[in-house]
């Protein structure tokens, strides 16, 4: 079928569907207001797209093979793209909360613990929504992902969010237009979070057409990390990846759409966006299907592509940075103050300054946890069953993370070892009560059960 284009299908497509030098963790500092909001009192309108399960590498515009993001990629001509920027938790609920909070998992508790609970957002902390409702902003969120619950606190300070039943990408850009038409007077803050791209990979027609690949996988588990034995003895996984990129394709389809309106209707040159994803997916590169433990780079490195007025032509920016730093980017784009996050404003890079290198923290446990930076990555995990495995990966000379140099390497794992003890340091004498809050576990794994993770 690969025969066929992906500009053909998309032509088909658009006629049927228009009918129908690095530090150690340090304690926050204040983020301030930039100088370009002091010569510029314009308020800008702000839109936050989230694509559940996308990995970077996986878009053209990162250097994947295929053409599977036509939309995103001509946004990110407009605008700044980061090369490497690395997920906070390789699963959604803590990725998500890192996003619009500005805070590693450990300091915003949306993180899973040793008795398997997940804690929630703490009473304390802010998010995005909750800053630019206070700045006079119409906040709306529409998410397609049904762990993103209101009780965990995703749903703080906007006024209008909604979590779809029908997850399918377009539906989710047709009520953020809806929702638009009756607000576009106002400065408005809109997030979308997409879950096309998430296992069971099922992008409606034509679009499902785009891209195949044969032998095709025999009937497959629900939980997509189950299936891992079976693909590699069918030797499958090239016919799982086609069924993802179709689904990035249909959602990319889905965002274009948003931004066709945005140009029509005048809004486009007033708003800034972001597009990113909460974190990617194992495809076998390390004998994994899928993503939740999986603290390689295929789970890690995620697009983040941002879009303002008055920065970037098609910049590309390769120092790493993280899904923390987007809430004090647009806070300074914004001219808001807020006190004690992990993340960093990217407008110091985006202005050409240099700036000192920071290592990435990822963690979806408790016991689970990696640290990053440009050179070297250091995992260190523990499992249910007390199984305890120490990896530290040259990203330089490795960068497919193949070759374990934890016990090799001596002092560079001492290094991060002293990392990964200050950022717990820190975690215990910052924690609260309220940090202690925990959700409901019977409905959170009715969720799980919904989207494959349990049976």
């Amino acid at each position: 079928m690969e025969n066929i284009t992906t500009a053909t299908l998309l032509v088909v497509a658009f006629s049927v569907l228009s009918i129908s030098t690095m530090m150690i963790i340090k304690t926050p500092e204040m983020v301030t207001g930039s100088v370009f909001a002091e010569e510029d009192d314009k308020d800008y309108n702000v839109i936050l797209l989230s694509i559940d399960t996308l990995r970077a590498d996986h878009l053209q515009c990162y250097g994947y093979g295929r053409e599977t993001a036509a939309s995103i990629c001509e946004l990110a001509e407009d605008g700044v793209l980061f090369e490497t920027c690395i997920t906070n938790s390789p699963w959604t609920m803590p990725a998500v909360m890192s996003m619009i909070t500005g805070l590693y998992p450990l300091n915003h508790n949306v993180i899973r613990r040793p008795d398997s609970e997940v804690g929630s957002l703490s009473h304390s902390k802010k998010t995005l929504a909750e800053l630019l409702k206070g700045d006079d902003y119409a906040p709306a969120s529409f998410v397609a992902n049904k762990l993103l619950a209101k009780d965990i606190g995703y749903n703080r300070g906007f006024d209008t969010y909604i979590i779809l039943d029908d997850e399918k990408a377009e539906n989710l850009t047709n009520l953020a237009l809806e929702w638009l038409e009756e607000n576009r007077d106002e400065k408005f803050f809109l997030w979308l979070h997409y879950m096309d791209p998430h296992w069971h990979y099922g992008a409606p027609y034509p679009f499902s057409e785009i891209f195949t690949a044969i032998p095709h996988c025999s009937q497959l588990d629900d939980r997509l990390k189950h299936n891992a034995e079976r693909v590699k003895s069918e030797k499958c996984v090239d016919s799982l990846i086609a069924r993802h990129d179709n689904e990035i394709v249909y959602t990319d389809y889905a965002i274009g759409k948003m931004i066709r309106y945005l140009k029509d209707e005048g809004l486009y040159d007033n708003t800034i966006i972001i597009v990113t994803a909460d974190h990617g997916e194992g495809f076998l590169e390390h004998d994994h299907l899928g993503h939740g433990n999986i603290y390689y780079d295929e789970a890690l490195r995620i697009p983040l592509i941002i879009i303002h007025p008055d920065y970037g032509k098609g910049e590309r920016i390769e120092d790493q940075v993280s899904l923390i730093d987007i809430m004090p980017t647009v806070l300074e784009f914004l001219d808001i103050e807020a006190e004690n996050l992990d993340g960093e404003s990217l407008v110091p890079l985006m202005e050409n300054e240099t700036v000192d290198k920071r290592p990435v923290i990822s963690q979806g446990h408790l016991r689970r946890i990696s640290v990053r930076t440009d050179e070297w990555k250091f995992v260190d995990k523990t499992w249910e069953n007390g199984t305890h495995r120490k990896e530290l990966y040259d990203l330089v000379n490795d960068s497919s993370e193949k070759t374990n140099l934890y016990d090799e390497m001596v002092d560079v794992s001492e290094y991060f070892e002293g990392i990964f003890r200050e950022h717990f340091e820190m975690y215990h004498h910052n924690r609260t009560e309220d940090d202690t809050n925990s959700i409901d576990m019977e409905k959170f794994n009715e969720m799980l059960r919904s989207l494959g993770y349990m049976t």
